[in-house]
């Protein structure tokens, strides 16, 4: 068959589509085609993104669970010791030193951020108006927090006890009998039973004690140790195979544009993944998540862009060979 011919019989294809003796809709089915096209890109589009969204917040949340601290235990620890490096964090017995110096500044810090912020701490929770101070100085060894009301007049004193044993409340009942104590969980249930003084803060000496240490032993982590525990897109991955296995057995789509489907749909979900990783690992923290999200969201909007524009050269090109195929008919008539 000769270019001529090839040519004359697609032209024929496509009055054969949209020509003489063809309903509207019949005419323009290059048309109906785009649209509809269009129509399951964008389904899919929705289904990829909700993926990607569940994958990257996942994945990004539970890095930084993993590497979070608490900056008051930090806090705690350079006020108590404010010549440590914690580039370079001590062992043995300096490290236990440096614990046991930073957890009661660290309880207290924290029951203060509490009850300001209108949490209950165990038993206690302050009126409305009234809030609690530290004591100006760690050498002031009678009380650690005072409570005050609106007027900023002293209402209470608290000392707070940190610690598994309750000689430590016991050696603080007898110097300061009138003091009210507010103790980790460990020791409240006893200390309860002994004065009426002593309150249950349900904050335990091993919770304390584990977020100093945490931030004491925490290692600063390389760009590629961030980025490969932030960097999984299985489920994205997944999600996509499973449509489009589900697509070739149901809908019978061609096994040929599901391959190639695959692939598109997977460098999409991996490039949005690798973005989110790599602001994660750059220090980004959770505005990973939507840098990913929105880095998938254009990548879909370019793609169903692309893919249209195709579509619609497709057609014009179609529409204007018929005109062509029609005009050269109605020479060939005339001229009989």
């Amino acid at each position: 068959m000769t270019m001529v011919d090839t040519a004359l019989s697609h032209l024929n294809e496509i009055n054969l589509r949209h020509g003489v003796g063809k309903s509207p809709a019949e005419k323009f089915s290059r048309w109906n085609d785009a649209i509809q096209t269009y129509g399951k890109l964008r389904k899919t589009a929705i289904i990829d993104l909700i993926a990607d969204t569940t994958n990257i917040s996942a994945k990004i949340i539970h890095a930084s669970n993993v590497h979070r601290i608490d900056p008051l235990a930090k806090q705690a620890i350079l006020e108590a010791n404010p010549t440590l490096d914690l580039s370079d964090p001590p062992s043995g017995d300096e490290l236990m030193g440096a614990i046991n110096s930073a957890k009661g500044l660290y309880f207290e810090l924290l029951i203060a951020d509490k009850l300001n912020s209108g949490e209950r701490v165990g038993d206690c929770k302050l009126p409305s108006g009234y809030s609690v101070v530290r004591a100006a100085s760690q050498n002031q060894t009678e009380w650690d927090l005072k409570i005050v009301d609106e007027n900023r007049d002293i209402s209470e004193f608290l000392q707070l006890k940190a610690t598994n044993s309750f000689s430590y409340i016991k050696e603080a009942l007898a110097k300061y009998p009138d003091m009210q104590i507010l103790a980790t969980s460990e020791v409240a249930a006893e200390a309860l039973d002994n004065s009426t003084l002593i309150f249950n803060s349900e904050i335990s000496n091993q919770y304390v004690t584990s977020q100093v240490k945490d931030v004491l032993l925490m290692e600063d982590l390389s760009f590629g140790e961030l980025f490969f525990e932030s960097f999984s897109p299985l489920f994205a991955i997944s999600t996509i195979l499973a449509t489009e296995g589900l697509s070739i057995t149901v809908n019978k789509k061609d096994i040929d544009n599901s391959v190639r489907s695959t692939f598109e749909r997977l460098s999409k979900s991996l490039a949005a993944q690798t973005i989110a990783s790599v602001f994660y690992a750059c220090g980004g923290g959770l505005f990973a998540i939507p840098a990913g999200i929105a880095t998938k969201y254009f990548l879909e909007i370019g793609h169903n862009y692309m893919m249209m524009n195709e579509l619609i050269v497709k057609c014009r090109i179609e529409m204007l060979q018929l005109r062509i195929f029609q005009q050269n008919q109605l020479l060939l008539e005339s001229s009989k």
